[in-house]
C-alpha cells in the first residue's frame, strides 16, 4: 500500500492510497502473461506491453501518483507478469515432455 500525504499550509491533510497495487492483480498478470504468450512476433507483443502499461500509467496519473511511483508500479507489474510467463511455459514444456522438466 502506499500513500502520499500532502499538507495544505492551514493544517489539513489529504491522503492518496492506492490499496491494491498492480503486481497484486492476479487476474490482470495472468491476462497478460497469456496474451503475451499467445502473440506470434516481438513487434505485436512490444506493442501491447506499451498499450498496456500507457493505461497503467493514466490510471495511477489520475490517482496522483508521482512519476517515479508510477514508474515502480508499473515496472512492478511486468516483473509478475514475466513469472506468469515462465510458468505458463514451464507447464507448456511439463504437457510436452511427460512430466519429466
Amino acid at each position: 500500500m502506499k500513500a502520499d500525504h500532502d499538507s495544505q499550509g492551514d493544517g489539513a491533510h489529504s491522503a492518496r492510497v492506492v490499496a491494491f497495487p498492480l503486481w497484486r492483480r492476479a487476474d490482470a498478470v495472468a491476462r497478460a502473461a497469456r496474451a503475451l504468450a499467445a502473440l506470434g512476433d516481438l513487434d505485436a507483443r512490444d506493442d501491447y506491453r506499451h498499450r498496456l502499461a500507457a493505461r497503467f500509467f493514466a490510471e495511477l496519473d489520475a490517482l496522483g501518483l508521482s512519476e517515479a511511483d508510477q514508474d515502480e508500479e508499473v515496472g512492478a507489474f511486468f516483473y509478475e507478469v514475466e513469472f506468469a510467463l515462465e510458468d505458463l511455459f514451464g507447464e507448456a514444456l511439463k504437457d510436452v515432455t511427460t512430466g519429466m522438466v
